[in-house]
């Protein structure tokens, strides 16, 4: 897998490590950021359903589990496991030419 901003591959695990000014890695920063301060706002929450962020419907995109172009449209649904620690499940996520 290669980012389509830095152009950084993923290793031999699947791990992608973004250039350190890459804006795509950024982004996926700011989501992660948003989801856990959003859980320290909802403490007891069992789990938080947003819309995509365009930083992972890129991440979706340069997997291949979505088409690389058309508007997403569908919801996360991110669960806290442990502190510090989420999941993250795309539900009914389809994508509109």
């Amino acid at each position: 897998m290669t980012c389509p901003d830095c152009s950084q591959k993923s290793n031999r695990d699947g791990h992608l490590k973004h250039a350190a000014t890459c804006p795509l890695g950024h982004a996926e920063d700011r989501q992660l950021a948003d989801d856990r301060d959003w859980f320290d706002r909802h403490p007891f929450a069992p789990y938080r359903r947003r819309p995509p962020h365009w930083s992972e419907v890129e991440g979706l995109r340069m997997v291949g589990a979505i088409p690389g172009t058309g508007e997403v449209f569908g919801e996360v649904v991110v669960v806290p496991l442990a502190p510090g620690v989420r999941a993250k499940r795309f539900d009914q996520l389809w994508v509109a030419p």
